[in-house]
């Protein structure tokens, strides 16, 4: 390979990195709910803490999008993460 085709192999891959991390970044500013496990507000939801915004569609779409980018990243989650 070529010092150009690396080049422009590295250049692609910094701008899907940055692409991911401001997505990331996006939907946590967007959906604050979505940040974490989610495992510790419902619990409290369901000993009687009413919390804002756990039920919404945008934590509902900020998860779904935050599981798709973990997915691409091959990063571990569920059961199988860093918590077992």
């Amino acid at each position: 390979m070529s010092a150009a085709a690396n080049a422009l192999t590295n250049l692609a891959r910094a701008a899907v990195t940055i692409g991911v991390g401001a997505t990331a970044a996006y939907v946590l500013r967007v959906a604050p709910m979505a940040r974490g496990s989610g495992i510790p507000e419902l619990k409290g939801y369901l000993n009687g803490n009413r919390q804002r915004g756990l039920f919404h569609w945008r934590t509902f779409v900020g998860r779904s999008v935050g599981i798709c980018l973990v997915i691409t990243a091959t990063m571990p989650f569920g059961r199988e993460g860093p918590s077992v």
